[in-house]
């Protein structure tokens, strides 16, 4: 009699496990399909203009190196300097936007 209690309780702690592993695998499939209701398609569709930004670099001659090498270890800092652009450069930098998006655009179709 003992024996079937524990066999009984063994089975229903099994089932009990079960049925929350196939909960929880349910649960999040579904969480990974439907995305939450939300409306992913528009996002997608509409192309957002995004601000860029041109890092220019240059050579370190050999005494920049070597007065580079031998100052003291700091923390590294970067210096960001932004300027406007004209009228005329926002136009130019919007048609080569363009011409650029045109190109990925066949690109993409070939």
């Amino acid at each position: 009699m003992k024996t079937l209690n524990l066999t009984q309780a063994n089975v229903q702690s099994k089932l009990i496990l079960a049925v929350a592993l196939i909960a929880a695998v349910a649960a999040t499939s579904l969480a990974f399909q439907n995305g939450g209701g939300a409306k992913n398609t528009a996002i997608a569709m509409t192309e957002v203009p995004v601000q860029q930004v041109v890092i220019a670099g240059k050579r370190m001659t050999a005494e920049e190196k070597l007065a580079y090498d031998l100052a003291p270890k700091e923390i590294a800092r970067v210096e960001i300097i932004g300027q406007r652009l004209s009228a005329d450069e926002k136009v130019a930098m919007l048609a080569e936007d363009e011409i650029n998006a045109k190109h990925a655009a066949a690109h993409r179709k070939a």
